[in-house]
């Protein structure tokens, strides 16, 4: 009895307070609203997918040292999150022009390191090519694939760089758009 008076008072028919119900509505719309519905969640998810894709770190590593000294790796933290503030799990050292394919040294794992000499298996790696001797006049290329220390879990980080070594057997860290490497 209230609610009639009330709506009285507001100046509300009965009929407007009926709440819309799939029962009421023409089946028609009611597909166009699960059409609509669909659409808008695939449109989303495909959306959150492609966000997510581009969401991996990178990093800037350098090569330095020499042939007599030691080639190292080195990522420090403020250029990305792994190698120093995350782990390395994969690192693999490529040959430039050469026939092989396969890397001249590739250790697999995890480990929490800043620098790397070649060669050098640092605890909890393992090695899947042994590393073979550089030679001098060469280049090469060095891929690593590393996990971020808390930045985006789950989401790989990868880098690369290639170098050169010159005749007198010392490094040349060069990138893509540098001409260091020839």
């Amino acid at each position: 009895m209230q609610r009639a008076v009330n709506n009285r008072l507001l100046g509300r028919r009965r009929s407007s307070l009926v709440p819309c119900s799939a029962a009421a509505m023409p089946a028609s719309l009611m597909r166009a609203v699960r059409r609509r519905t669909n659409s808008m969640r695939w449109l989303l998810v495909s959306a959150l997918m492609v966000l997510l894709a581009g969401c991996q770190c990178f990093a800037r590593i350098t090569a330095s040292g020499s042939l007599e000294n030691g080639v190292v790796f080195h990522a420090p933290k403020s250029s990305g999150p792994y190698m120093g503030g995350g782990a390395l799990l994969n690192l693999a050292v490529f040959a430039v022009g050469g026939a092989d394919s396969r890397p001249l040294w590739q250790i697999k794992g995890r480990a929490r390191t800043e620098a790397l000499t070649y060669g050098v298996l640092p605890s909890g790696m393992k090695q899947d090519a042994p590393a073979t001797r550089l030679e001098q006049g060469r280049t090469y290329v060095v891929v690593v694939e590393g996990s971020p220390g808390g930045v985006m879990p789950g989401l790989p980080c990868r880098g690369k760089v290639s170098f050169a070594i010159g005749p007198d057997g010392a490094i040349t860290s060069c990138y893509e758009e540098e001409p260091a490497c020839g």
